[in-house]
């Protein structure tokens, strides 16, 4: 984890954390591998990689836009 955190605070990029329900209820978002997301948690990953590039981009959070 240290060497993410170190490439994270080189300018340009950025650490973005797993959504807090793919943290917490993760056994229920994986895939029948029980390694991969399935289909919901491959959604709240996408969702939250998103929102910070529209944020990268200078644009308010989608997750804020009415």
């Amino acid at each position: 984890m240290r060497r993410w955190r170190r490439l994270a605070g080189q300018p340009g990029r950025l650490l973005v954390p797993l959504p807090a329900a793919l943290q917490h209820e993760a056994a229920a978002l994986m895939a029948e591998d029980g390694f991969h997301p399935g289909p919901h948690g491959y959604a709240l990953w996408a969702e939250a990689l998103a929102d910070q590039i529209v944020i990268g981009l200078g644009f308010p959070s989608r997750s804020m836009a009415t």
